[in-house]
């Protein structure tokens, strides 16, 4: 879905070219045959003349069957444009700028270089607990598990916890089987996403997240979007988001503290009418193996960087503007398979800090945040951390969750709430 916006048609249409460039599949070519010719009433078994052969069609060669889905020989090959790079290209020069990273830097701010290492630690950690050991050699008997993968369970687990950890590992394990060899679409892999987020949310320690379905949401104004000659770029945005969510207990009180002082203000990126106030820490772009990891990165890049600006606004319209607005975002990639995560954040110290205004109205709050071009938002990973390959996979995105968890519930919500004072 695009963002909807009078923008200029000409721009516009340039811009939606891109996305919307690729050559469709070939059509088949059907060809119509013959029917066989028949014998007729007049022809009588005891004439001397041989009597007419039926005529049949040649067996379809196996390479005719194939031709609509044959792959190109070395002489038909060229090199396309590829609308996903030539967008992450656009995107380094866009207002504000989107730079894609691998790797930190000495820009990078601290706690984003904190968090950042985390998820590379917990995704290269042990991370099985021990105790599943023979769970997994009998249930799993083919899977080639190395010893350095099992952590000692000196940790104190509740036989709830391994019972419900074991629960959705062979769910999500089955289901995801099921979704690969079955070559099923994308809201398969949107629901499988979901459904490992939450149960592992679940088990957090002040459970306050749960993911929400965001693929039908727009961006709620266009001051969040890079833009282009002032035009802003519509892309694709994120399929989930994991809020914060007003259901919890622990949530629903400081929501409620923040609605009394403005009931219409929208306390995120998107635009649908529950989501746009509870805080989105994380968003996850999901897709079907296959899918272009250029392209997933994009929309959570863009989505991120809504989120970014939204924080910014925020503090504007508070009047509590951070000097380096290091808190950062998290983005992750779900294809197929596999999962990645990335850190997103702004680069300090580039000009882009606002003195301390108090400003009036939403207008006075979005064009400010429009003046400030020079906010570099920057998309720091991948960070491989595991996903539904195998048992091992599974308990490293497990490991990674955890930790995720742990800085939205603490980290992340601790700074929302600091804008309001609440």
């Amino acid at each position: 879905m695009f963002v909807q916006e009078h923008y200029n048609p000409g721009a516009q249409q340039t811009i939606l070219s891109w996305l919307g460039g690729l050559p469709s599949p070939p059509s088949s070519a059907r060809e119509s045959s013959a029917s066989p010719q028949k014998r007729t009433q007049g022809d009588s078994p005891s004439m001397s003349r041989s009597p007419k052969k039926r005529k049949t069609n040649p067996p379809t060669a196996p390479s005719d069957a194939l031709s609509e889905y044959s792959l190109p020989t070395p002489s038909d090959r060229v090199r396309a444009s590829s609308p996903p790079r030539e967008l992450r290209e656009i995107y380094k020069y866009a207002q504000p700028p989107i730079r894609f990273l691998t790797t930190p830097d000495e820009h990078t701010p601290k706690t984003v270089l904190e968090l950042y290492k985390n998820l590379q630690e917990a995704s290269s950690a042990a991370a099985i607990p021990a105790i599943f050991k023979a769970r997994i050699h009998e249930t799993y008997p083919y899977q080639s598990i190395p010893s350095s993968a099992f952590v000692p369970t000196e940790q104190t687990l509740q036989s709830s916890e391994v019972e419900s950890t074991w629960k959705l590992a062979a769910s999500l394990l089955s289901k995801a089987r099921q979704a690969f060899e079955g070559n099923e679409p994308e809201g398969s892999w949107i629901r499988l996403a979901s459904e490992v987020l939450d149960g592992v949310f679940e088990g957090s320690e002040l459970k306050l997240l749960r993911t929400m379905d965001v693929q039908y949401s727009d961006i709620n104004s266009a001051t969040l979007l890079p833009t282009v000659n002032d035009i802003a770029i519509p892309v694709k945005k994120a399929d989930l988001a994991v809020a914060i969510h007003s259901a919890k207990p622990a949530a629903s009180m400081i929501y409620e503290s923040i609605r009394k002082q403005n009931p219409a203000m929208k306390l995120s990126q998107m635009q649908d009418a529950s989501v746009s106030r509870m805080a989105l820490p994380i968003c996850v772009e999901v897709g079907e193996p296959g899918k272009s990891y250029n392209e997933a990165s994009i929309q959570l890049g863009v989505w991120c960087c809504a989120g970014l600006l939204k924080l910014h606004e925020l503090r504007l319209q508070q009047g509590e503007i951070d000097t380096e607005e290091t808190v950062p975002l998290i983005g992750m990639t779900a294809i197929g398979l596999d999962w990645k995560s990335h850190v997103a954040y702004k680069l300090p110290d580039d000009g882009a800090v606002v003195s301390h205004f108090h400003f009036h109205t939403l207008y006075e709050v979005e064009k400010s945040s429009a003046d400030l071009p020079g906010v570099v938002k920057v998309i720091l990973g991948p960070v491989s951390i595991g996903g539904y390959e195998d048992i091992h996979n599974f308990f490293v995105l497990n490991s990674v969750f955890k930790i995720i968890a742990k800085w939205a519930e603490q980290d992340y919500w601790t700074h929302f709430r600091g804008i309001f004072g609440v």
